[in-house]
């Protein structure tokens, strides 16, 4: 997370800065009612996510994508195998790194299905 990009967003964005002192007042699901631009922004989500277990279910489509993203939205959150697009549930490498990140993503997943799930090499 670049840190200084983020304060330079919360001074010249009033929007922005809304939804960081509503995650900072403990208010819950920041984003549910945001901007579809904030809620594709990944600064905001991964600080969002230090603060809201349940803000996968706010963000945008892409990010629920983004293999990159979720493997450092999960240092944070432990949710994202309950909001990550479909077509990820089948990449068991994928998976296995959700898990490293985060042992604790492993409650919302099935290990033995994972094992279970060919290698994209084979």
């Amino acid at each position: 997370m670049d840190f200084e990009r983020f304060i330079e967003k919360i001074n010249n964005n009033f929007e922005y800065k809304t939804i960081v002192k509503k995650v900072l007042s403990n208010e819950p699901c920041a984003l549910q009612d945001a901007k579809e631009y904030l809620k594709d922004d990944k600064e905001l989500v991964l600080f969002v996510s230090r603060f809201d277990r349940l803000i996968g279910e706010h963000i945008s489509t892409n990010l629920k994508k983004d293999k990159e993203f979720l493997l450092e939205f999960s240092k944070y959150n432990h949710t994202a195998p309950y909001f990550m697009d479909d077509s990820l549930r089948t990449n068991k490498k994928f998976l296995l790194d959700l898990i490293k990140v985060n042992y604790k993503t492993l409650l919302l997943l099935n290990l033995d299905y994972i094992l279970g799930l060919k290698d994209e090499n084979n």
